[in-house]
């Protein structure tokens, strides 16, 4: 009696365990995997070339900017120093044309002057000597009416007639004088143009000459710029190509993988079927590293913080973070991987008999362990 009572009573606890009690459900994956929450970037060959420097050992710290893996470029060196020769001396035969142009322009400017005053200087003494000779004119008249009264001489009248003709004579000559000038200054003025245009024009083409040099030189260090590659972040370089001196990298070939040093997180893919619509953000995670067994070294800590919106090839992305207060004896580190066990519902025996029994019977001769394993639910 004794035995029937206590075998009824723990069949009883039982029973109402199997109803009432909630036990977790999982949905669980082999394919999770440790990484900073900064994406590692992945350095690649932007040019092909053969390698004359590397620098690249797995684990090691580098800052942003330092030189990875160094090209050869000698040729494009050579014409580099070919290209900056041609700029620097097209840049100082500019200086000199420069210093020409402005000797020759001020000398332009003070010639200009000077004809200036001169033809001024001929058109006042054309003035003077047209006033002489109104006054001459003048003379003539007086002489020819006291001539006529017979108070003047006919010498006196002839030397008068003589000063009226030498007059006209002055006023021709400074007309023909100013004429001259006048002709003479155009000619000049010319030449003057001719040879500033003409330095113009050797300025001009020094200047697309220099510019020309500039543009190739700078696409020279463009080009040896790209054949230094160098870290695009600071962090740990996680991943290198077994490159050495000597050897060639083609363009688009993986250089090294840089890590950035920081905050880790836990990411992961499940399977589609049965993680889409129940694994959500806020459920509790857990994660077992494969190298370290986590009946040693514990189990880490997680919480899911994203689900991606579209599945790629059959699987789920997710992400977690991780908890500050998970308590795990190893040194974690990116790339670790492990199996990720996911919280997703509670439910009690009876409800999770239920499902699976009903599930099986959907799936008629099917393997009824399928729920198990990766991205089962457990």
């Amino acid at each position: 009696m004794a035995g029937i009572v206590i075998a009824s009573m723990v069949f009883g606890l039982w029973c109402w365990w199997f109803v009432a009690a909630e036990v977790p459900v999982y949905e669980v994956t082999d394919d999770a995997w440790i990484e900073a929450v900064d994406a590692a970037h992945r350095t690649a060959a932007p040019v092909s070339g053969r390698v004359v420097e590397a620098n690249l050992e797995i684990g090691r710290w580098v800052e942003k900017g330092d030189p990875l893996v160094v090209l050869s470029g000698l040729r494009a060196a050579r014409q580099l120093s070919k290209e900056i020769e041609r700029r620097e001396g097209a840049g100082k035969r500019l200086v000199v044309l420069d210093s020409i142009r402005k000797v020759t322009e001020e000398g332009a400017n003070a010639a200009r002057l000077g004809d200036r005053k001169e033809l001024e200087r001929a058109r006042a003494d054309h003035q003077a000597a047209v006033a002489d000779g109104r006054l001459a004119s003048a003379e003539v008249e007086r002489a020819r009416q006291l001539h006529g009264e017979g108070l003047v001489s006919d010498a006196d009248l002839e030397r008068a007639g003589a000063r009226v003709a030498q007059t006209k004579a002055i006023v021709l000559s400074w007309e023909a004088e100013i004429v001259h000038l006048e002709s003479e200054i155009r000619r000049n003025n010319s030449e003057r143009s001719r040879a500033l245009a003409e330095i113009d024009s050797r300025v001009a083409a020094l200047e697309v000459e220099e510019g020309i040099a500039g543009h190739g030189s700078a696409e020279l260090a463009s080009e040896l710029e790209e054949r230094t590659i160098k870290a695009p972040i600071s962090g740990w370089l996680g991943r290198v190509s077994p490159c050495r001196p000597g050897s060639v990298l083609m363009a688009g070939d993986l250089v090294a993988v840089v890590i950035p040093d920081g905050d880790l997180k836990v990411s992961a893919r499940f399977r589609a079927g049965p993680g889409l619509g129940r694994i959500g953000s806020g459920q509790p995670a857990r994660l077992r590293l494969h190298a370290l067994p986590w009946m040693r070294f514990g189990q880490i800590e997680a919480e899911v913080v994203r689900i991606g919106q579209e599945t790629v090839d059959g699987l789920l992305s997710v992400e977690c973070r991780l908890l500050s207060d998970s308590q795990h004896s190893a040194d974690l580190q990116h790339g670790m991987q492990g199996t990720l066990v996911v919280e997703v519902d509670r439910m009690s025996p009876l409800e999770l008999v239920l499902t699976l029994a009903g599930k099986s019977r959907s799936r008629p001769g099917g393997d009824k362990t399928a729920a198990l394993g990766s991205g089962g639910r457990r």
